[in-house]
């Protein structure tokens, strides 16, 4: 019948408006929530990353936590966080990638870098002491400045003296077999640095003996 085609008609606009409505409402609510999602994200970022350096800040000498500091590290580096000034010690780190990672001016002593990839890092002014890296590859790393005591790199990859200009090396300091510690230039204005970051007895001692 006509009337019947007419509802018909009536209620298929009308079922098409309701939706396009709650489709409208949909999108209109899922935009509104957008800064609120976007605050849980940022804020679930900040519990993983304080997870990440409580477990960096609980390793003690060469302790051997598994794999659980090696991803907490991995975690801080995925996210971006800038590790320059960090101070770090203790801890068993295997299997990382830190290829470019900048860590100028970091304090590690009492850990433990074993097949962990540091090429082209920037490890400049960095304080390193009773530190092993194991297997671990430093091709075009950067260590101008930098401060080295106890450090075990005899079983390291991809050294040269040039990337140690300025440095101060103890000599209580291993090398890879062929490497000519006499070729590395100690002389410059990054030694002097030394004295005025480091004043106290300690590393006047440290200074004395090891530039």
């Amino acid at each position: 019948m006509l009337i019947d085609k007419v509802l018909d008609s009536r209620f298929i606009r009308v079922a098409d408006t309701v939706g396009k409505l709650a489709i409208f409402f949909a999108i209109a609510t899922w935009i509104a929530e957008i800064d609120d999602r976007a605050a849980q994200r940022e804020n679930l970022r900040k519990e993983k990353l304080y997870r990440a350096f409580s477990i960096l800040s609980d390793q003690t000498f060469l302790q051997v936590g598994g794999e659980i500091p090696s991803l907490a590290l991995k975690e801080i580096v995925a996210e971006g966080v800038s590790l320059k000034g960090i101070q770090l010690t203790g801890g068993l780190y295997e299997n990382i990638d830190l290829s470019g990672i900048d860590l100028t001016d970091a304090w590690i002593d009492e850990a433990a870098f074993k097949n962990v990839n540091f090429s082209s890092a920037t490890l400049i002014d960095v304080v390193l002491q009773d530190m092993i890296f194991d297997g671990s590859n430093f091709s075009g790393a950067d260590f101008s400045g930098a401060i080295l005591k106890l450090v075990d790199f005899s079983k390291a990859t991809g050294l040269t003296p040039s990337q140690f200009s300025g440095a101060a090396i103890c000599s209580d300091v291993a090398f890879p077999a062929g490497f000519n510690l006499q070729e590395v230039d100690q002389t410059g204005n990054s030694v002097a640095r030394h004295y005025a970051r480091y004043t106290n007895d300690y590393w006047k001692t440290i200074m004395d003996e090891c530039v």
